[in-house]
């Protein structure tokens, strides 16, 4: 792997250009050598966490860095939504919908067991989301409970 490498993302509006960002974030990590499960774990929590922001939290506009080395991927994600801090796990939705249980609050608890650890602050109007990578990230994806 590289020393360090940095990218960044910027969208308003809706996040039509997300997944074109996640195959450069790929990309990036590919070519430092990460693994297969990190190369997931990092496109799993960049997806997550800015369709949250459009979709749930109305942002209209998200940023998203990465700040990637050998000893820690770092993920930062700027918002101009409401308040919001995924801080903990949460619990699961498990509320019959008639079509089967809801997958509410999945999404964020696999972004937490892909974390390390993970920090919100509230700039002004916005949100500010750090958010570390566990080390030793397995190749396989974590259970959904």
């Amino acid at each position: 792997m590289t020393p360090t490498s940095r990218w960044r993302f910027e969208a308003a509006g809706l996040a039509a250009r997300l997944r074109a960002a996640s195959d450069e974030l790929e990309t990036i990590l590919t070519a430092q050598g990460a693994g297969e499960g990190v190369r997931y774990a990092v496109r799993f929590v960049c997806e997550e966490l800015v369709l949250n922001a459009f979709e749930h939290g109305r942002a209209s506009l998200v940023t998203m860095e990465a700040d990637l080395s050998e000893d820690a991927h770092v993920l930062t994600f700027e918002d101009d939504g409401p308040p919001f801090d995924p801080g903990s796990p949460g619990r699961v939705d498990r509320t019959d919908t008639g079509s089967g249980i809801s997958s509410r609050g999945r999404g964020l608890i696999l972004v937490h067991q892909f974390s390390k650890s993970i920090e919100h602050r509230r700039f002004g109007e916005r949100n500010r989301l750090s958010v570390r990578l566990a080390n030793g990230i397995r190749q396989s994806s974590p259970s959904i409970p």
